[in-house]
Order: C-alpha cells, then structure tokens, then sequence
C-alpha cells in the first residue's frame, strides 16, 4: 500500500505513509536535507518528514498508523513518529495552518501545536494553528487537548483554544461540520475557461470556478459577487453559486440558484450540469437526467455534460445508457478526469473489475481530489476480493468529502464487512444524520442489524430504505 515512488531522490529507510492526493503546491523535505522536494501522487514518506502545502493547495496523506489527513492550504506538518504498532502511540506535529485526521483505528496519536497538545485514540477531528493560538475541533470521539498550564476533555460538538501561556479553554460548537468547510469537494460545471461576454466578469467566474476547485468557497462566493455586481444577468455566476449551494446543503437555495442559471443562460450546458446537481440534491433524478439530455442534445460536443449524463444514467438503474454516454465523454475528453469516473462506475456494474481499476487509477492520476474515485477504486478492490485496501481507499474518500452521506453508508458498510463494530454503526448514524432522505444506509444498517440478530430494528431500516429509495437510487 505503501510502496509509490518516492519524493525524493533518497529512498525512506522508514516509510510511515504516502500521499494520497495532491492539489497545487505540495512540497516534502526529509529528515536533516536542506531543500524541499515537489509531493508526487502516491509518494512515499519517511519518518521525520515535514509536509507542507501552499497557497491554495491541499493534500492528503495516509499513515501506516491507519489515519487518514487532509491537509489544509498554508500548512506545515512534521511527521515525528509515525508507527503502525497497535500498542504503539505515532506523534506529529502541526507547526502552522490547519488539517482534518480521520481514524478509526483504536490506536494512539499525539499532535503536538504550538500552544496545545491533543491525544486522540479513534476519532475524527480538526487541528488549526494561526494567530497565536491553537484551536481543537472534535467532530466524533474525544480527545484529551493539554498543555503546560492545563487540560479539557473534549467531545465531539466541542473545541478548545489556547494561546501562548493560557490554559486551554473548551467551549460547544454550534456547527462543527463549519471547521472542514475548506476540504470539501465542489463538482467541476465549467470543462474549460469561461467563455463570452464582458471579459472582466468572465475572468471573476474562472477565477471563482477555480477557487472552488481547491474548496476555497468563501473566496470563491467573493468572486461570484463581484461577477454579479458587473453582470447581474450572468447564468454562470448562478450555476457556481448552485454547486456551493448543493455541497453546504442549502437545497432549496441550490435549486434556485440552478434553474435561474439556466433561465439565463439556457444555451450553457455548465448551466444544466450545475441544475443536476441541484436536482439531485433535491431527489429529482429522472428530472436532473432530462436536463442533461438536453444539454447534450443542444450542445453534443460538451464531454463533461456527456459525464455527468452517465453518472445519472447509472443511479437510475439504465446500464447501457451509461456506457454510452461515458465513452461518449471519453471520446471527446480523452484527458477528462469525471469522464473516467464515470467509465470506471459503468465498468464496476458490469463486473469488470479490472477495467474498472484501471479507470479509476487514470481518473485519480488526472486529478486526485475526486472522492468519486478513490470510492469506485475503493469498490473495485473490495469486488475483487481486496477488502483492507478497498477499506482504506474508501477512508481517503471519505476524508475528500466528509459531508457526504453516500460515502459515509459505503464507509459502515466496509467496516461492517470487516466486522468492525461499532465503527460501522457510527458511519450509518453520520449518513443518517447528513442526508434522512438517502436510502442506502438505512439498507446496509438494516442489513448489518439481521446479522446482529435484531430482526425489529433491522426491519425498520429496510422498510425506510424501500420508501425512500425514489429519493435515490442506491
């Protein structure tokens, strides 16, 4: 699992873990060398390395202690003792910026910041060192945040802060999830530079466009409010500002937003591909599919339209259709990461898991940060008999998009394959939590409970699983 190229020049005596996704300007230095190295996808790292990421700029990195990182822009780690030992503690610290862990590994951690300590065993939280201070967001577990002059006990909903000689102080978090707003994944609606009109507003939009690409929404909702203020008439702006809309889970808003892009721009496919989206979110999936027909009936030459297409297809059960659209996607966009997402879905539901693979790893090689496909990799290993690794890949997906309720039930159902209770329920319980309306985890934690024995329960999950799959195909 860990064995990618390595960063630099000098092969790790101790690999403790590898990065799993790069976007921007990603950079190593090992142990006692001078110069920093550019990351590489699926680059090893050593024991003592430092990691740190750029302006607008992420990564993810995955330890052999079974944690998962995801690495904030502006951000510097070192990995100080990273050990794969149950028995063992791995300790890092956080020198500057912020990053989420995601573990489930009853194992132990240490962070170490400038002004506060944590010990985590299992848990997931968020760690940010800026302006003098350290501050600890617990979203799951708890975690023990000390330092010389004190400690809290902290709590999933809590976080604590400490400033240079202060003891930490804990306080409830009426929004927890609001800590990882900058690690989610946006879906891309524009395929190329933003085109015609004013020239100013465009350049807004692709400046928006590429922001949101990075999870930099606020920044991004800037640029779209610039664009607006030139042009209050721009569809763009309003599709950009449905897909925020759609990952914040502003539902309503998001569906607005879509179809006032497409009322004015109704010749834009990025408008209709940002509408799907909308319309997904809303549990109109034959609609969202409609809407994508017709952008690739207006616009037969849009691959990311022809994208998205197959990926509708394939919830609504049409196989064949999939195939086609996907491979249509290909064709035009041979280099287009979605494209092979969406070729490497419909492969999956073929049972072909090789060519599956296969397009999943092209996929993630062009662009990394898609949790799509570290899930259908994930997946395909798993059918083919790989359920560690196949787990694992659906923990870095999971860590690129932690508000997403799909891969949290698809996360519960690995664990519950690999008889890791309670682990599995708490994944069903997030899923739940993010989206009532999806049906698949009520289906896998219904499945889960008649292994269980708890045949009342399990009955009650499966029958919400029935009513509600019309929301969403599983």
């Amino acid at each position: 699992m860990f064995a990618g190229a390595a960063v630099a020049a000098d092969a790790c005596q101790t690999v403790v873990g590898r990065l799993a996704t790069v976007e921007g300007q990603i950079e190593v230095q090992r142990t006692g060398a001078p110069n920093w190295q550019s990351g590489v996808l699926g680059g090893d790292l050593c024991q003592g390395d430092t990691v740190r990421a750029g302006a607008s700029s992420r990564a993810t990195i995955a330890l052999i202690n079974q944690a998962v990182l995801r690495v904030d822009q502006n951000t510097a780690m070192r990995l100080d003792n990273i050990t794969g030992v149950t028995e063992e503690r791995s300790v890092l610290s956080l020198l500057k910026g912020a990053f989420q862990s995601f573990s489930r590994k009853p194992r132990g951690f240490e962070v170490n910041t400038p002004y506060l300590n944590g010990s985590i065993e299992g848990t997931e939280f968020v760690f940010r060192v800026e302006e003098g201070q350290s501050k600890l967001t617990v979203l799951e577990g708890t975690v023990i945040a000390s330092n010389s002059q004190g400690n809290v006990s902290v709590s999933g909903g809590e976080s604590a802060v400490a400033a240079q000689g202060k003891a930490p102080s804990r306080s409830t978090v009426v929004s927890p999830l609001d800590a990882v707003q900058w690690s989610l994944y946006y879906p891309p609606v524009l395929a190329t530079q933003a085109q015609g009109g004013d020239p100013e507003v465009q350049a807004s939009l692709q400046n928006a466009a590429t922001l949101l690409s990075v999870g930099r929404a606020d920044e991004a909702q800037a640029s779209i409010a610039d664009a607006l203020k030139q042009d209050p008439n721009d569809g763009l702006a309003y599709a950009l500002s449905a897909v925020i809309n759609v990952v914040q889970n502003n539902k309503d808003q998001a569906l607005a937003d879509g179809n006032q892009a497409v009322a004015l721009s109704p010749d834009s496919s990025a408008a209709k591909i940002a509408l799907s989206y909308a319309q997904q979110a809303n549990y109109q999936i034959p609609a969202a599919r409609d809407t994508l027909l017709q952008a690739v009936d207006e616009q037969p030459g849009a691959a990311l339209a022809w994208a998205r297409l197959s990926e509708l297809q394939l919830m609504l059960g049409d196989r064949k259709q999939s195939r086609i659209a996907a491979d249509r996607a290909l064709a035009i966009a041979p280099d287009m990461e979605r494209a092979w997402v969406t070729r490497g879905f419909a492969e999956l539901a073929e049972f072909k898991n090789a060519a599956a693979m296969a397009a999943f790893k092209r996929a993630i090689t062009l662009s990394s940060a898609d949790p799509m496909a570290h899930l259908g990799l994930g997946l395909a290993r798993i059918s083919d008999g790989n359920l560690e690794e196949g787990g694992r890949e659906i923990e870095v997906a999971v860590a690129l998009d932690s508000n997403n309720a799909l891969l949290r039930a698809y996360l519960g159902k690995t664990y519950f394959e690999e008889k890791r209770t309670p682990l599995d329920t708490e994944q069903f319980a997030i899923a739940k939590q993010l989206d009532p309306n999806d049906p698949t985890a009520y289906l896998y934690d219904g499945i889960a409970k008649q292994t269980e024995n708890r045949p009342v329960e399990a009955v009650q999950d499966l029958r919400q699983s029935v009513e509600l799959n019309d929301n969403r195909a599983v």
